[in-house]
């Protein structure tokens, strides 16, 4: 019996069935089903010209999750980046990519904005308990990244 079917019965089927009291029972439905988000904060360090980001753990999660948006917050421009030296932003899980973004002359991150990484693939989002997800950034020979934040939205299913 879901939740949802269990508050119903708590409330009374008879007052959820009278039109007056079906707000009441729509919005215990809307609470329990609510799915929160959370965000993963984590610091990146500036990288200098032609040096990486090899591979860091991010993030494990206890329980698994499903990520659903993963962006960065820059604390700078990213003046030095064009076609011939592109930053890339890869977090994954294993050898699997979640989202990857490369930034070039076209592509530019805004500074103190949240820059999206791009849609979460649709295989590999979903995470499973105590898998670690991993940040790279691979920079060109003259490309330089700014410090900043990366943020990863998730949820996690039901205990």
């Amino acid at each position: 019996m879901s939740l949802s079917a269990i508050a119903r019965k708590l409330l009374g089927i008879a007052m959820c069935n009278n039109a007056a009291a079906k707000e009441i029972c729509d919005a215990v439905d809307y609470a329990i089903n609510e799915v929160a988000v959370k965000t993963l904060t984590v610091p990146v360090a500036a990288l200098t010209a032609g040096n990486d980001l090899a591979e860091v753990i991010v993030g494990v999660f206890p329980q698994g999750a499903v990520i659903t948006k993963v962006a960065f917050l820059a604390t700078a421009g990213f003046g030095t980046v064009d076609d011939s030296n592109t930053a890339v932003y890869r977090l994954r899980q294993g050898s699997n990519t979640i989202v990857s973004k490369t930034y070039n002359t076209a592509t530019q991150p805004t500074a103190s904005a949240i820059n999206d990484l791009g849609t979460p693939d649709a295989t590999y989002k979903t995470v499973a308990a105590d898998t670690p997800i991993l940040l790279t950034i691979t920079n060109g020979s003259m490309a330089a990244t700014p410090a900043g934040q990366l943020l990863v939205q998730y949820t996690v299913p039901d205990a």
